[in-house]
């Protein structure tokens, strides 16, 4: 019995382990989409689309912050959303999520892509993935809900 419960908690600490996932995330598989809306309805839209599939967004920032190559042109507006870690306990490890999402806008055009990354932490090693194409498409057809009142002309 000793050696029994001895074996149990040391598997329970194998158990335990952490991922660390960065703010940014790498562009290594973004999903990207486009929207006929203007920047103020397509932010709205995505913070709307966020918060009813339950992500929280930990900071909404200039794109350029982390992209050079995102700086906004006179006429044209960049946001990144950063949404917070969701954590899902399984049963040989946890599964951490989280997302980056752009928002581009020039004019009537705006463009919105989202960079998603999995940790999947067990007790011998992580395994990241950088796509989640069913949970991004739910997200875009939110997204796309959310703006359809808006690029809905009279009479349609």
């Amino acid at each position: 019995m000793k050696r029994l419960f001895i074996l149990f908690f040391i598997l329970t600490l194998a158990g335990c382990s952490t991922a660390q996932i960065p703010a940014y995330l790498q562009d290594k598989k973004p999903y990207v989409k486009r929207f006929y809306t203007t920047y103020d309805q397509t932010l709205a839209g995505t913070n709307a689309a966020l918060e009813q599939l339950g992500w929280k967004v930990e900071q909404i920032l200039d794109a350029a912050v982390y992209d050079r190559y995102q700086a906004a042109e006179d006429d044209e507006k960049n946001s990144l959303i950063i949404t917070e870690i969701r954590q899902t306990p399984l049963f040989m490890g946890t599964r951490y999520a989280k997302m980056n999402i752009y928002v581009r806008s020039k004019k009537n055009l705006s463009e919105i892509e989202i960079r998603y990354v999995t940790v999947l932490a067990t007790p011998f090693k992580n395994y990241e993935v950088y796509s989640n194409d069913a949970a991004v498409q739910r997200i875009f057809d939110r997204i796309e809900s959310h703006l359809k009142p808006a690029t809905e002309t009279p009479g349609n």
